[in-house]
């Protein structure tokens, strides 16, 4: 059985499958830096950014050359990541509501 996001956009139609799996060449320090970063948010009862100072310190710890290029693509990467975790609440907060509304149906018949 094929399980994931992967497979789910494969069988909605997003992805075909003699397009293959997509290449993430070139970005594999961008994603194992945004792994990292990610650790270093703020602990709270909501989601928060990765903070600029965890990025700067990274970006001198490695010894990187580009600070705006690194900044700019962690923070994309973190606003998409936090776009898609306010989306995934959402949508259970509105599945949660209809299985209330649902079983209060039920209770009424």
């Amino acid at each position: 059985m094929k399980t994931g996001q992967y497979f789910d956009l494969e069988a909605r139609g997003f992805i075909k499958p003699e397009e293959g799996e997509p290449s993430i060449d070139g970005f594999e320090f961008y994603i194992d830096a945004f792994r990292e970063l990610t650790t270093s948010r703020p602990g709270g009862l909501e989601l928060q950014y990765i903070p600029f100072t965890a990025i700067a310190e990274y970006f001198k710890i490695y010894e990187l050359t580009d600070f705006e290029e690194f900044s700019y693509i962690i923070r994309v990467m973190d606003r998409t990541f936090i776009d898609l975790n306010e989306a995934a609440q959402k949508l259970n907060r509105g599945n949660d509501a209809a299985k209330r509304t649902d079983k209060g149906n039920k209770g009424s018949s």
